[in-house]
């Protein structure tokens, strides 16, 4: 039995099969779709409570992903679920995706700031080259400083010839990018 669960009968310990058994969640959990189950021949299933803590956001925290809260001088450090935390990076530090991120469930994740620019990827950085991450790359919106990444022609496409190296590296916020032409050997289907 969960425990962070109380049920709406008070002290009883034993029901008939097929009963209704109503929960309700203590405080600092929220309800799912149901609370009401009922009293089967294998047992009760029980229903979860969601965690619904605050987001307590730590000066540790902020000084390994190199943030400051936006609101100094006089920064909140509690946040409420679903509360949105807008964050700044410290000087000399530049963003490397959104900067503001929801307390979710008792839970923030922290946006990263990186020493050096980062080098952004994005659809229309693909698009007009006609190329795409390789797999092990996928999902990725920015690239950290020195970091290398390999390109791959879109499926159509080929390499031009004149094109940079299908690796590249990100080089303070600039990278270079490979080119693909259409591919006029390829198979139409």
């Amino acid at each position: 039995r969960s425990s962070d669960l109380h049920t709406k009968h008070g002290d009883k310990k034993y029901f008939e099969l097929d009963a209704s058994i109503e929960f309700t969640c203590k405080p600092g959990f929220k309800k799912p779709e149901s609370l009401i189950t009922k009293c089967k021949q294998d047992g009760i299933i029980y229903p979860t409570c969601i965690n619904i803590s605050p987001c307590r956001i730590t000066q540790e925290a902020m000084d390994t992903h190199n943030l400051e809260l936006e609101d100094e001088p006089d920064p909140k450090t509690m946040y409420q679920n679903n509360e949105t935390v807008k964050f700044k990076c410290k000087q000399k530090y530049f963003e490397a995706g959104s900067l503001e991120e929801k307390c979710l469930n008792g839970k923030i994740m922290y946006p990263k700031c990186m020493r050096e620019k980062p080098c952004l990827v994005t659809e229309k950085f693909f698009a007009e080259f006609n190329i795409e991450l390789s797999p092990e790359y996928k999902n990725k919106t920015y690239l950290e400083h020195h970091e290398t990444v390999t390109f791959k022609c879109r499926e159509g496409y080929k390499e031009h010839m004149r094109s940079a190296n299908m690796s590249q590296v990100c080089e303070k916020g600039v990278i270079s990018q490979p080119q693909c032409i259409p591919d006029s050997t390829a198979i139409s289907k």
